[in-house]
């Protein structure tokens, strides 16, 4: 019984983010998208700078992560393997299309929207 607990926490530190089952409504769909192949830890210490804290608790393995900046309209995706596996590729991309795990996206887009509209003088 124990191996199988040790086994199934191994495997869900992992896996990390697996699915998607939120939508962004209104996240711009013409981000400039692209793939950075870096190394093991530099993957790890870029991914982890914007993990939730729960997440962080789990310390999880990261094969990839999404980072967008709204301002520049830009999306990259951070990987350390030569080629994601095309379900992790997906993924990641469909974060550059206002995928998301959580709120931490739909909080990131309403900040970006109130930024941005106080700065066209609204």
């Amino acid at each position: 019984m124990m191996i199988r607990a040790i086994i199934l926490a191994v495997a869900l530190l992992l896996v990390g983010c697996t699915h998607i089952d939120r939508r962004v409504e209104g996240w711009p769909q013409d981000l400039k998208v692209t793939e950075v192949q870096t190394g093991f830890w530099d993957v790890q210490a870029k991914c982890w700078e914007d993990m939730p804290f729960y997440w962080k608790l789990m310390i999880p393995i990261v094969f990839a992560c999404t980072v967008a900046d709204l301002d520049k309209g830009t999306c990259t995706i951070y990987r350390w393997q030569d080629k994601l596996s095309d379900d992790l590729q997906e993924h990641e991309h469909e974060h550059c299309r206002g995928g998301a795990h959580d709120d931490g996206w739909q909080t990131y887009y309403d900040d970006w929207v109130k930024r941005k509209g106080k700065s066209n003088g609204a």
